[in-house]
């Protein structure tokens, strides 16, 4: 399909020398890879196919696929894998594009999240009638969700300052499929989650998570109305984390919370249906207290395990067939059928009313789940039980994602863009299309970075440091983490594989350098984040989840330390089972699987320390393997873009 040039014109015209971005952003420098980016774009969703982009730190790529996305004259939605990301495309690259162009009507761009992040009006005002219930312990934060429920327009917890992102009581009052009653209820036509559904039918741009992209298409694959409003095409950044997000949403959890959250549920919709006190009732209230009973014999049971009792307060192990006991998996039987009882008794008490099918459905779908875990008819999954605090957590993740994804994405949408600045393996794309079973043709573009990475950075991997697996792996890294820092006078994000090597050298090197010292852990992530770009010479350090949307530029990060390479433990059910699968399929899953992660892992890590065009630092990988191992190329075939040094007297001649 020929593009009119009208259309592709404006590709021009905005991101030129002298565009019209040139004329809107301060400081802004040409960048010849996002015009480039932006023209493939246009091209994929006119004509309506898959297209793959790597854009490296520093491209502009949001900007690159949001204008062709309004300029195709298609209806785009756009999936992202973090809040960072969709707070950016709504409250900053949205915004230079009206001012770019002096739009007299505003892009309506909405950010569409899952439903719990949305308060339930029925539900907070039963608990403003039945007193604070879980929100006892709680006062400060339940005065402050009064406050804010008072004057909210959106009902987006996000709004309420101060409240805790793990605040578990917020549960009860949000929004859920499960719980909701739909034309039934008394706020249905205020409902917030409604109105956000209506307010993105009449959006230029939809921005959603992958979480709710593919949720959204597994209910309409069932049939169901969906969450998104209908489109033509999707773009898909942060790409890279796909295959994860889909494994845990194609999996299968059941937890006693679980089953509780049923129970009360239950009881509290009797309540709203004003059945609670007729003698109607009482059977079942009488199945509701025996299901709770046999959740606590079925996972009080697991708890008491070997392995799971231990004063380690997370225990993650993947099981197999022969872990439950013919004692538990009786257990499970009688949870089972007083499930189904219960079930059959709701729907005796309250017919097939909107809040009767949701916990019959419920308390079906806890039963299927408990069956499935505990029979484990399918080796294309892995089975994992897992002890979180006080709870028991049973799971069953696929193996292999390709079949839910040609089934839920591949087949329902014909025009995709995939994009990260981190797609490619030794600039190949075929692990990350294998990751998420994309078999059909799909265009392939690499966009260099937009710094000038050569004069702006310096990769050090010292020869002499002992293997990770040596006993004085920590002491060495100790000792070189210091040389470092003392040469960046602090400036220092130091990255680490295990939360055990972080504290060891944490331990060993904060009484020793003259900078203060933050430690993942001491505080909330986005506290610790703000206090290191405070306090400009300070040295954090941090394990996996800051190895990325990490973005701190400027003179607070001049030095991003990485430990080893960051290969997944294959002790991790999920990695040793994906692996033996692998290798059951003729595959050699550490050059297959393995290695692949590893790479874009490690570049993730990287891409923490150039932000932007001023940004100067140094890459420190302190392991020995990159050139003790045939592998190590691999990793160095993706580094292609940093100068290389072994010695630490580079490292201090950079920072002079």
């Amino acid at each position: 399909m020929v593009i009119p040039s009208e259309i592709s014109d404006k590709i021009g015209e905005f991101f030129g020398e002298r565009g019209l971005l040139s004329k809107t952003l301060v400081g802004y420098e040409f960048r010849p890879g996002q015009i480039d980016m932006a023209g493939e774009v246009l091209d994929a969703l006119v004509e309506g196919r898959y297209l793959m982009v790597e854009a490296g730190t520093g491209t502009g790529k949001t900007l690159a696929y949001l204008l062709p996305a309004l300029l195709s004259g298609r209806r785009v939605v756009i999936s992202t894998g973090t809040k960072n990301l969709q707070d950016q495309i709504i409250e900053s690259d949205v915004p230079i594009i009206e001012r770019a162009y002096k739009y007299e009507r505003k892009i309506k761009a909405v950010t569409l999240k899952g439903r719990n992040n949305y308060l339930c009006q029925r539900r907070y005002f039963q608990f403003i009638r039945q007193g604070t219930l879980g929100f006892k312990d709680d006062a400060g934060a339940f005065k402050l969700i009064e406050a804010w429920a008072r004057k909210t327009k959106t009902g987006d917890r996000a709004e309420i300052e101060g409240l805790p992102d793990d605040f578990a009581p917020w549960h009860e009052i949000s929004s859920s499929s499960d719980r909701c009653v739909g034309q039934r209820c008394f706020h249905f036509d205020d409902c917030f989650v409604n109105r956000m559904r209506r307010e993105a039918q009449s959006a230029d741009i939809v921005v959603v998570n992958h979480h709710l992209f593919l949720a959204d298409l597994e209910i309409k694959s069932a049939g169901g109305m969906g969450v998104i409003p209908n489109y033509e095409a999707a773009i898909l950044d942060e790409a890279h984390n796909l295959e994860k997000v889909s494994t845990s949403h194609f999996g299968i959890t059941v937890s006693p919370f679980r089953v509780e959250e049923l129970v009360r549920d239950l009881l509290s919709e009797m309540e709203a249906e004003g059945i609670f006190n007729k003698d109607v009732n009482k059977d079942v209230q009488d199945a509701a207290r025996k299901v709770g009973e046999s959740s606590d014999a079925f996972f009080g049971a697991l708890m008491k395990k070997k392995g799971f009792s231990a004063k380690e307060e997370n225990v993650k192990r993947r099981i197999l067939k022969g872990f439950f006991t013919e004692g538990e998996i009786e257990k499970a039987e009688v949870l089972r059928s007083r499930l189904q009882i219960l079930a059959d008794r709701m729907r005796g008490l309250m017919g097939d009313t909107d809040s009767a099918t949701s916990i019959v459905r419920r308390a079906e779908e806890i039963s299927d789940a408990i069956n499935f875990i505990v029979t484990m008819p399918d080796d294309g999954y892995v089975f994992v039980c897992e002890r979180r605090g006080r709870g028991v957590f049973l799971s069953a993740f696929p193996l292999d994602v390709s079949g839910e994804m040609k089934r839920h994405l591949f087949d329902r949408v014909d025009t995709l863009i995939f994009t990260s600045a981190t797609l490619t393996v030794s600039g190949k794309f075929d692990f990350f299309k294998s990751s998420i079973g994309l078999d059909g043709e799909a265009g392939e573009k690499v966009i260099p970075g937009g710094f000038d990475t050569k004069s702006q950075t310096l990769l050090y991997v010292p020869r002499d440091l002992p293997p990770p697996n040596s006993g004085d792996f920590a002491e060495e890294v100790s000792k070189a983490v210091e040389e470092i820092v003392q040469a960046s006078s602090g400036r220092a994000l130091v990255l680490f594989t295990s939360i055990k090597n972080m504290r060891e050298v944490h331990e060993e090197l904060s009484p020793r350098i003259p900078f203060e010292t933050l430690l993942q852990g001491e505080a909330p992530r986005h506290i610790l984040l703000k206090r290191f770009q405070r306090e400009v010479s300070s040295v954090l350090f941090a394990t996996a989840s800051f190895w990325e949307g990490v973005d701190v530029p400027g003179e607070a990060l001049s030095a991003v330390i990485i430990d080893k390479l960051p290969f997944d433990s294959p002790a991790d059910p999920l990695i040793e089972a994906k692996m033996e699968y692998l290798e059951r399929g003729g595959m050699n899953p550490f050059m297959e699987f393995q290695l692949p992660r590893a790479v874009i892992s490690l570049r993730q890590g990287i891409g923490r320390l150039i932000r932007s065009d001023g940004d100067r630092g140094v890459l420190s990988i302190l392991d020995s393997r990159l050139y003790k191992r045939s592998y190590g190329r691999i990793f160095f075939e993706s580094l292609t873009e940093f100068p290389v040094t072994d010695r630490i007297g580079d490292v201090k001649d950079f920072f002079r």
